[in-house]
């Protein structure tokens, strides 16, 4: 009886997490939507300012002016980037599968993550993987990716680093996160994908982060496991089927089993 319970307690808080995160792509596509609208406009008034300045031969007469232009179209393009990236991001609640672009992944979480990164934290990527694409759930794959990056930068009190790399073995791409952040204890590693188990203080963590991340991992048949010490740091090892140009239906199947 107890431990039926117990599955029917997981069960419904598998349920309600699944909802708010539903509920969660909703208000980001629509966040990212509105964001846009504002965007195209700055992109059309900086057009015309450029159009305008060119027929004048003001644009090329003043280099600081140049200057100032090219900030600003370097500040929309960032903006329609991390639009992008959220848009992404709220495809969570759909559960269509399809060919994902792995370091596309891995570019667009940290893009979305960088205002915890910046002055804090060196990040290096050495996405080396030849086939990096994987058969996924392209906002489920944006999900874990910002959980376990989230999870890193947490564990990083002052500054720290964090390496990002990838590599093909056999039919495989192989994902490892790893940082220099405060490590966990021996003792608490068989029970970090437990649901609501967590060493972070009252109020910061949840303790369903990494059950969510293990279970969109086995959803895909992947497999994740985690190397760490106290205060040596975390080293996260994620493997992935590499995509193949096989039946996309036959492994859709077979992944929802």
């Amino acid at each position: 009886l107890e431990s039926t319970v117990s599955q029917l307690q997981n069960t419904q808080n598998q349920l309600i997490q699944a909802e708010k995160m539903a509920s969660l792509g909703v208000l980001t596509a629509g966040i990212a939507h509105e964001i846009n609208n504002p965007v195209n406009y700055l992109q059309a008034g900086l057009y015309s300012v450029e159009t305008i300045m060119a027929e004048k031969e003001a644009l090329t007469a003043d280099h600081e002016l140049e200057e100032v232009v090219n900030m600003m179209k370097l500040g929309i393009e960032r903006i329609t980037n991390i639009v992008k990236g959220l848009s992404r991001y709220s495809h969570g609640g759909n559960q269509s599968m399809d060919k994902c672009d792995l370091h596309e992944v891995v570019k667009t979480s940290l893009l979305i993550m960088e205002h915890e990164l910046k002055d804090r934290i060196n990040v290096t990527k050495r996405l080396n993987a030849e086939n990096n694409f994987i058969y996924a759930n392209d906002g489920s794959i944006h999900q874990l990716l910002i959980n376990l990056i989230s999870n890193a930068i947490h564990a990083i009190d002052g500054p720290g680093a964090i390496e990002i790399e990838t590599k093909n073995s056999d039919d495989s791409i192989e994902l490892k996160i790893i940082d220099t952040g405060s490590g966990i204890d021996k003792e608490y590693l068989d029970k970090i994908f437990d649901p609501f188990f967590t060493t972070k203080a009252p109020g910061i963590g949840t303790g369903l982060g990494l059950f969510i991340s293990k279970r969109i991992v086995t959803e895909h048949q992947g497999q994740i496991h985690f190397q760490s010490k106290k205060n040596k740091g975390t080293t996260v090892i994620i493997t992935f089927k590499s995509w193949s140009n096989g039946d996309a239906s036959e492994k859709e199947s077979t992944i929802r089993g």
